[in-house]
Protein backbone atom coordinates (compact mmCIF):
# COMPACT_ATOMS: atom_id res chain seq x y z
CA UNK A 1 0.00 0.00 0.00
CA UNK A 2 1.23 3.61 -0.53
CA UNK A 3 1.74 6.35 2.11
CA UNK A 4 0.35 9.86 1.07
CA UNK A 5 3.28 12.35 1.91
CA UNK A 6 1.30 15.80 2.31
CA UNK A 7 0.13 16.15 5.40
CA UNK A 8 -1.70 20.04 4.21
CA UNK A 9 -5.30 18.36 2.23
CA UNK A 10 -5.20 18.15 -1.58
CA UNK A 11 -5.19 21.87 -3.06
CA UNK A 12 -7.44 22.68 -5.16
CA UNK A 13 -6.87 21.33 -8.56
CA UNK A 14 -4.38 18.55 -7.42
CA UNK A 15 -6.88 15.46 -8.14
CA UNK A 16 -8.93 15.44 -11.34
CA UNK A 17 -11.95 15.41 -9.25
CA UNK A 18 -14.59 16.26 -11.74
CA UNK A 19 -13.57 14.06 -15.06
CA UNK A 20 -15.95 12.10 -16.11
CA UNK A 21 -14.88 8.29 -16.61
CA UNK A 22 -15.93 5.64 -19.26
CA UNK A 23 -16.20 2.03 -18.10
CA UNK A 24 -13.57 1.58 -20.74
CA UNK A 25 -11.01 4.48 -19.77
CA UNK A 26 -11.67 3.52 -15.88
CA UNK A 27 -11.03 -0.13 -16.05
CA UNK A 28 -7.76 0.65 -18.91
CA UNK A 29 -6.89 3.10 -16.07
CA UNK A 30 -6.81 0.56 -13.37
CA UNK A 31 -4.81 -1.88 -15.57
CA UNK A 32 -2.36 0.63 -15.82
CA UNK A 33 -1.96 1.43 -12.13
CA UNK A 34 -1.57 -2.13 -11.48
CA UNK A 35 0.74 -2.79 -13.90
CA UNK A 36 3.02 0.07 -12.58
CA UNK A 37 2.94 -1.11 -8.92
CA UNK A 38 4.78 -0.06 -6.90
CA UNK A 39 5.95 3.32 -8.80
CA UNK A 40 2.24 4.74 -9.39
CA UNK A 41 1.60 8.11 -8.51
CA UNK A 42 -0.51 8.66 -5.76
CA UNK A 43 -2.77 11.65 -6.85
CA UNK A 44 -3.22 8.93 -9.89
CA UNK A 45 -4.48 7.13 -7.85
CA UNK A 46 -7.07 9.29 -5.66
CA UNK A 47 -8.38 10.47 -9.33
CA UNK A 48 -9.48 6.50 -10.13
CA UNK A 49 -10.81 6.30 -6.88
CA UNK A 50 -12.95 8.84 -7.40
CA UNK A 51 -14.33 7.32 -10.72
CA UNK A 52 -14.77 4.02 -9.19
CA UNK A 53 -12.76 0.37 -8.94
CA UNK A 54 -14.15 -1.78 -11.48
CA UNK A 55 -16.61 -4.72 -10.31
CA UNK A 56 -13.92 -7.23 -11.73
CA UNK A 57 -10.80 -5.46 -10.77
CA UNK A 58 -11.91 -5.15 -7.04
CA UNK A 59 -10.46 -7.95 -6.08
CA UNK A 60 -7.03 -7.42 -7.98
CA UNK A 61 -6.65 -4.35 -6.59
CA UNK A 62 -7.06 -4.94 -2.74
CA UNK A 63 -4.96 -7.92 -3.02
CA UNK A 64 -2.20 -6.42 -4.98
CA UNK A 65 -2.18 -2.81 -3.13
CA UNK A 66 -2.92 -4.03 0.07
CA UNK A 67 0.05 -6.26 -0.26
CA UNK A 68 -2.03 -9.59 0.58
CA UNK A 69 -1.16 -10.82 -2.78
CA UNK A 70 2.39 -10.69 -1.91
CA UNK A 71 1.76 -12.13 1.58
CA UNK A 72 0.12 -15.08 -0.23
CA UNK A 73 2.67 -15.83 -2.68
CA UNK A 74 5.10 -15.78 0.37
CA UNK A 75 3.37 -18.63 2.22
CA UNK A 76 0.79 -20.36 -0.19
CA UNK A 77 -0.88 -23.14 1.56
CA UNK A 78 -0.79 -21.52 4.90
CA UNK A 79 -4.49 -20.99 5.16
CA UNK A 80 -5.27 -24.69 3.74
CA UNK A 81 -2.56 -25.65 6.39
CA UNK A 82 -4.37 -23.88 9.33
CA UNK A 83 -7.66 -25.02 8.12
CA UNK A 84 -5.84 -29.36 8.47
CA UNK A 85 -4.85 -27.75 12.34
CA UNK A 86 -8.24 -26.80 13.31
CA UNK A 87 -9.90 -30.08 11.91
CA UNK A 88 -7.27 -32.23 13.66
CA UNK A 89 -8.28 -29.70 16.42
CA UNK A 90 -11.69 -30.46 16.61
CA UNK A 91 -11.11 -33.90 15.80
CA UNK A 92 -8.80 -35.07 18.56
CA UNK A 93 -11.00 -32.82 21.25
CA UNK A 94 -8.21 -30.28 21.52
CA UNK A 95 -10.14 -27.03 19.85
CA UNK A 96 -10.64 -24.05 21.35
CA UNK A 97 -13.90 -24.60 22.02
CA UNK A 98 -14.42 -20.90 24.11
CA UNK A 99 -13.32 -19.68 20.72
CA UNK A 100 -15.15 -21.52 18.44
CA UNK A 101 -18.47 -20.96 20.50
CA UNK A 102 -18.21 -17.56 20.35
CA UNK A 103 -17.58 -17.72 16.71
CA UNK A 104 -20.64 -19.63 16.06
CA UNK A 105 -23.12 -17.33 18.54
CA UNK A 106 -21.61 -14.35 16.07
CA UNK A 107 -22.42 -16.36 12.83
CA UNK A 108 -26.09 -16.50 13.45
CA UNK A 109 -25.44 -12.32 14.00
CA UNK A 110 -23.95 -11.82 10.92
CA UNK A 111 -26.13 -10.95 7.66
CA UNK A 112 -24.17 -12.91 5.29
CA UNK A 113 -23.94 -12.34 1.22
CA UNK A 114 -25.45 -15.19 -0.27
CA UNK A 115 -23.81 -14.73 -3.45
CA UNK A 116 -19.97 -14.60 -1.91
CA UNK A 117 -18.74 -17.69 -3.15
CA UNK A 118 -19.87 -16.34 -6.92
CA UNK A 119 -17.93 -13.58 -6.28
CA UNK A 120 -14.66 -15.57 -5.45
CA UNK A 121 -14.93 -16.85 -9.25
CA UNK A 122 -15.87 -13.83 -11.25
CA UNK A 123 -13.28 -10.68 -10.40
CA UNK A 124 -9.43 -10.92 -11.63
CA UNK A 125 -7.53 -12.36 -9.38
CA UNK A 126 -4.37 -11.83 -8.32
CA UNK A 127 -2.12 -14.19 -10.26
CA UNK A 128 -4.98 -15.30 -12.39
CA UNK A 129 -6.45 -18.12 -10.54
CA UNK A 130 -8.76 -18.90 -8.06
CA UNK A 131 -7.11 -19.61 -4.54
CA UNK A 132 -9.59 -21.06 -1.80
CA UNK A 133 -8.71 -23.00 0.71
CA UNK A 134 -9.14 -26.94 1.53
CA UNK A 135 -12.89 -27.67 2.51
CA UNK A 136 -14.92 -25.37 1.06
CA UNK A 137 -17.59 -27.16 -0.19
CA UNK A 138 -19.34 -26.82 -3.58
CA UNK A 139 -21.68 -24.46 -4.80
CA UNK A 140 -25.00 -23.88 -3.37
CA UNK A 141 -27.98 -24.85 -5.71
CA UNK A 142 -30.89 -22.33 -3.69
CA UNK A 143 -31.05 -19.66 -1.28
CA UNK A 144 -30.40 -21.70 2.10
CA UNK A 145 -27.69 -23.70 0.10
CA UNK A 146 -26.37 -20.55 -0.83
CA UNK A 147 -26.39 -18.97 2.66
CA UNK A 148 -24.93 -22.06 4.33
CA UNK A 149 -22.32 -22.17 2.10
CA UNK A 150 -21.60 -18.42 3.03
CA UNK A 151 -21.50 -19.45 6.51
CA UNK A 152 -19.05 -22.17 6.47
CA UNK A 153 -16.62 -20.10 4.84
CA UNK A 154 -17.25 -17.56 7.19
CA UNK A 155 -16.84 -20.13 9.94
CA UNK A 156 -13.55 -21.46 8.22
CA UNK A 157 -12.00 -18.35 8.21
CA UNK A 158 -12.85 -16.58 11.19
CA UNK A 159 -11.11 -20.37 13.04
CA UNK A 160 -8.52 -19.78 10.66
CA UNK A 161 -7.29 -16.46 11.92
CA UNK A 162 -7.60 -17.60 15.26
CA UNK A 163 -5.66 -20.36 14.71
CA UNK A 164 -2.57 -17.87 13.23
CA UNK A 165 -3.07 -15.72 15.37
CA UNK A 166 -3.72 -17.10 18.82
CA UNK A 167 -2.43 -13.73 21.09
CA UNK A 168 -5.71 -12.13 19.00
CA UNK A 169 -7.59 -15.10 18.43
CA UNK A 170 -11.39 -14.20 17.78
CA UNK A 171 -13.06 -11.27 19.02
CA UNK A 172 -16.34 -9.64 17.68
CA UNK A 173 -16.62 -7.38 14.70
CA UNK A 174 -13.94 -9.56 12.50
CA UNK A 175 -16.93 -11.52 11.66
CA UNK A 176 -18.52 -8.14 10.37
CA UNK A 177 -15.12 -7.75 8.36
CA UNK A 178 -14.43 -11.35 7.32
CA UNK A 179 -17.96 -11.20 5.32
CA UNK A 180 -17.49 -8.31 3.89
CA UNK A 181 -14.36 -9.41 2.72
CA UNK A 182 -15.95 -12.73 1.86
CA UNK A 183 -18.16 -10.80 -0.64
CA UNK A 184 -14.92 -9.87 -3.00
CA UNK A 185 -13.06 -12.60 -2.38
CA UNK A 186 -12.61 -16.30 -1.97
CA UNK A 187 -11.59 -17.89 1.62
CA UNK A 188 -7.58 -18.12 1.41
CA UNK A 189 -8.01 -14.26 0.01
CA UNK A 190 -10.38 -12.97 2.70
CA UNK A 191 -7.93 -14.89 5.51
CA UNK A 192 -4.98 -12.62 4.21
CA UNK A 193 -6.62 -9.71 3.78
CA UNK A 194 -8.07 -10.01 7.58
CA UNK A 195 -4.96 -10.63 8.93
CA UNK A 196 -3.18 -7.66 7.21
CA UNK A 197 -6.49 -5.57 8.52
CA UNK A 198 -6.56 -6.55 12.13
CA UNK A 199 -2.21 -5.80 12.21
CA UNK A 200 -1.92 -2.69 10.26
CA UNK A 201 -5.29 -0.81 9.40
CA UNK A 202 -6.73 -1.76 13.03
CA UNK A 203 -3.56 -1.93 15.25
CA UNK A 204 -4.15 -2.73 18.82
CA UNK A 205 -8.11 -2.85 18.26
CA UNK A 206 -8.76 -6.68 19.22
CA UNK A 207 -6.70 -6.35 22.01
CA UNK A 208 -8.40 -7.41 25.34
CA UNK A 209 -8.12 -3.39 26.43
CA UNK A 210 -9.37 -2.11 22.96
CA UNK A 211 -6.46 0.09 23.07
CA UNK A 212 -6.12 0.68 19.43
CA UNK A 213 -9.33 1.98 19.59
CA UNK A 214 -9.29 3.90 22.40
CA UNK A 215 -6.47 5.69 20.47
CA UNK A 216 -8.17 6.13 17.32
CA UNK A 217 -11.54 7.76 18.83
CA UNK A 218 -8.52 9.85 20.21
CA UNK A 219 -6.96 10.64 17.33
CA UNK A 220 -10.40 11.29 15.03
CA UNK A 221 -11.38 13.60 18.60
CA UNK A 222 -8.40 16.20 17.80
CA UNK A 223 -8.49 16.32 13.99
CA UNK A 224 -12.71 16.53 14.36
CA UNK A 225 -12.07 19.25 16.43
CA UNK A 226 -9.82 20.72 14.37
CA UNK A 227 -11.86 20.47 11.30
CA UNK A 228 -15.05 21.51 13.26
CA UNK A 229 -14.77 23.19 16.46
CA UNK A 230 -18.61 24.21 16.67
CA UNK A 231 -18.94 20.40 16.24
CA UNK A 232 -17.00 20.22 19.12
CA UNK A 233 -18.68 22.25 21.45
CA UNK A 234 -21.84 20.28 20.82
CA UNK A 235 -20.85 17.00 21.19
CA UNK A 236 -19.52 18.45 24.42
CA UNK A 237 -22.85 19.95 25.48
CA UNK A 238 -24.67 16.61 24.30
CA UNK A 239 -22.17 14.67 26.69
CA UNK A 240 -21.76 12.52 23.26
CA UNK A 241 -17.80 11.20 22.84
CA UNK A 242 -16.31 10.29 20.22
CA UNK A 243 -16.29 6.43 20.69
CA UNK A 244 -19.78 6.63 21.05
CA UNK A 245 -19.92 7.59 17.43
CA UNK A 246 -16.63 5.81 15.97
CA UNK A 247 -16.08 2.75 18.14
CA UNK A 248 -17.92 0.54 16.01
CA UNK A 249 -16.74 2.04 12.78
CA UNK A 250 -13.57 1.01 13.23
CA UNK A 251 -14.20 -2.60 14.95
CA UNK A 252 -15.99 -3.61 12.04
CA UNK A 253 -14.88 -1.36 9.50
CA UNK A 254 -17.87 0.48 8.72
CA UNK A 255 -19.62 -2.74 7.77
CA UNK A 256 -23.43 -2.47 8.74
CA UNK A 257 -22.55 1.08 8.95
CA UNK A 258 -22.73 1.89 5.34
CA UNK A 259 -24.72 1.03 2.75
CA UNK A 260 -22.95 -2.35 1.17
CA UNK A 261 -22.42 -0.35 -2.30
CA UNK A 262 -20.34 2.67 -0.38
CA UNK A 263 -18.62 -0.05 1.91
CA UNK A 264 -17.24 -1.32 -1.42
CA UNK A 265 -16.00 2.37 -2.32
CA UNK A 266 -14.26 3.04 1.04
CA UNK A 267 -12.64 -0.54 1.08
CA UNK A 268 -11.41 0.51 -1.98
CA UNK A 269 -9.89 3.98 -0.90
CA UNK A 270 -8.53 1.68 2.34
CA UNK A 271 -7.00 -0.52 0.94
CA UNK A 272 -5.24 0.66 -1.99
CA UNK A 273 -4.29 4.26 -0.12
CA UNK A 274 -2.73 2.24 2.99
CA UNK A 275 -4.18 2.23 7.05
CA UNK A 276 -3.77 6.24 7.20
CA UNK A 277 -6.59 6.50 4.71
CA UNK A 278 -8.82 5.07 7.52
CA UNK A 279 -8.77 7.80 9.33
CA UNK A 280 -9.19 10.38 6.45
CA UNK A 281 -12.76 8.32 6.09
CA UNK A 282 -13.10 8.76 9.64
CA UNK A 283 -13.23 12.26 9.21
CA UNK A 284 -15.36 12.34 6.35
CA UNK A 285 -17.63 10.70 8.49
CA UNK A 286 -17.62 12.82 11.20
CA UNK A 287 -18.59 15.95 8.17
CA UNK A 288 -21.29 13.89 6.89
CA UNK A 289 -23.21 13.48 10.24
CA UNK A 290 -22.13 17.45 11.23
CA UNK A 291 -25.83 18.13 10.28
CA UNK A 292 -27.72 15.98 12.80
CA UNK A 293 -25.82 16.43 15.57
CA UNK A 294 -25.68 19.86 15.26
CA UNK A 295 -29.50 19.86 15.63
CA UNK A 296 -29.83 17.33 17.87
CA UNK A 297 -31.54 18.30 21.13
CA UNK A 298 -30.29 14.99 23.65
CA UNK A 299 -27.61 12.00 23.03
CA UNK A 300 -30.59 9.57 21.53
CA UNK A 301 -31.42 11.95 18.85
CA UNK A 302 -27.70 12.90 17.39
CA UNK A 303 -27.23 9.07 17.95
CA UNK A 304 -29.60 7.90 15.80
CA UNK A 305 -29.24 10.98 13.64
CA UNK A 306 -25.90 9.86 12.98
CA UNK A 307 -26.57 6.40 12.01
CA UNK A 308 -29.09 6.89 9.86
CA UNK A 309 -27.18 9.96 8.02
CA UNK A 310 -24.65 7.32 7.11
CA UNK A 311 -27.11 4.71 6.59
CA UNK A 312 -27.61 6.64 3.62
CA UNK A 313 -24.92 7.93 2.69
CA UNK A 314 -23.83 7.59 -1.01
CA UNK A 315 -20.04 5.88 -1.45
CA UNK A 316 -19.08 8.71 -4.12
CA UNK A 317 -19.81 11.35 -1.83
CA UNK A 318 -17.87 10.55 1.03
CA UNK A 319 -15.09 9.69 -1.22
CA UNK A 320 -14.72 12.69 -2.55
CA UNK A 321 -14.77 14.39 0.73
CA UNK A 322 -12.40 11.96 2.32
CA UNK A 323 -9.84 12.22 -0.86
CA UNK A 324 -10.78 16.11 -1.19
CA UNK A 325 -11.83 18.01 1.55
CA UNK A 326 -10.18 16.65 4.58
CA UNK A 327 -6.95 16.89 5.56
CA UNK A 328 -4.49 14.33 4.03
CA UNK A 329 -2.39 12.27 6.30
CA UNK A 330 0.48 10.33 5.71
CA UNK A 331 1.71 7.48 7.28
CA UNK A 332 4.17 9.33 9.19
CA UNK A 333 1.63 11.68 10.24
CA UNK A 334 -0.63 8.93 11.42
CA UNK A 335 2.00 7.33 13.71
CA UNK A 336 2.30 11.04 15.24
CA UNK A 337 -1.26 11.21 15.69
CA UNK A 338 -1.32 7.73 17.64
CA UNK A 339 1.41 8.46 19.66
CA UNK A 340 0.12 11.55 21.10
CA UNK A 341 -3.45 9.52 21.60
CA UNK A 342 -1.71 6.98 23.57
CA UNK A 343 -0.65 8.99 25.98
CA UNK A 344 -4.07 10.17 26.18
CA UNK A 345 -4.87 6.59 26.59
CA UNK A 346 -2.47 5.82 29.26
CA UNK A 347 -3.50 8.81 31.25
CA UNK A 348 -7.62 7.88 31.13
CA UNK A 349 -6.55 4.53 32.53
CA UNK A 350 -4.65 5.56 34.89
CA UNK A 351 -7.11 7.95 36.07
CA UNK A 352 -9.74 5.04 36.02
CA UNK A 353 -7.27 3.00 37.95
CA UNK A 354 -6.89 5.58 40.56
CA UNK A 355 -10.66 5.55 40.90
CA UNK A 356 -10.99 2.34 41.46
CA UNK A 357 -8.79 2.38 44.42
Amino acid sequence: WLSVSDPGGAAEGDLDGGREWTPEALDDEWAELLAALPNVDEDRIHAALLGGVPDAKRPRVWLEFSGAAQAMAARPTLYADLLEQVAASSASGRAETAVHSQIENDLRRTQVDRSARGASSRGERAGGSRSGGEGTGGEGTGGESDESEALGALRRVLRAFAAFSPSVSYVQGMNFIASGLLSQLDEAEAFWMLTLVVAEWLPGHFSPTMRGNAVDCHVLGALSRADCPHLAERLEALDVTVPLLATRWFLCLWVSVLPHASLLRVWDALFTLGPSATMQVALACMRVIRVPLLAASDVGQALGGAKESLRATDGGALLRTALLDVPRLSAADLAAWRTRGQQKASEEASSLEALRR
